[in-house]
């Protein structure tokens, strides 16, 4: 399991900066397959792309900004159902979600906070709070593009495993 590599967050002082995209890649899932098509996330730093997304270590009181972007492709690896509430949305849309983290609502990345990558038919869930010209689109040195979120986390709790995963409604 790849590490997602940080550097010094060069406007919030305290706090670590990842930059982490979502796409699709190939890996081998075992010595005896071929190599198989995912959608996962990976680090941008490094250009690791693994089937399991890279592990952040993170330490209590200092804080971890994460840029996300979306490069997903137009059509989604698998067939949906669009009869599921939700579904019937852009299809390469994603939500990250930190299961278990005490974070601002604007970072919780809830079902309806998705948004898809930056491209001519960009779009936003109902409840996106994140993104270019958001509140958190703040850093006139690195502003955030289309098909990018910035996602903040204090990590002032208890020690604890933590997990970050799509949760864009619809798709799951």
């Amino acid at each position: 399991i790849p590490l997602m590599s940080s550097m010094p967050d060069p406007f919030f002082p305290n706090t670590n900066l990842y930059q982490i995209g979502v796409g699709e890649f190939t890996d081998t899932l075992h010595p005896n397959l071929l190599p198989t098509k995912l959608w996962g996330y990976f680090d941008l730093t490094t250009g690791v792309k693994r089937h399991l997304g890279g592990v952040i270590i993170a330490t209590r009181g200092t804080a971890s900004r994460i840029r996300f972007t979306n490069n997903l492709p137009s059509r989604h690896i698998l067939p949906l159902d669009i009869t599921l509430p939700g579904a019937n949305l852009a299809q390469n849309r994603m939500a990250t979600h930190l299961h278990g983290g005490l974070v601002p609502w604007i970072s919780d990345g809830g079902s309806f906070d998705w948004f898809t990558p930056g491209c001519t038919d960009y779009a936003t869930g109902l409840s996106f709070p994140n993104g270019p010209t958001s509140i958190l689109d703040n850093i006139l040195e690195s502003p955030m593009q289309f098909g990018q979120a910035d996602y903040f986390y204090p990590n002032d709790q208890s020690t604890r495993l933590l997990w970050y995963h799509d949760h864009a409604w619809g798709q799951t």
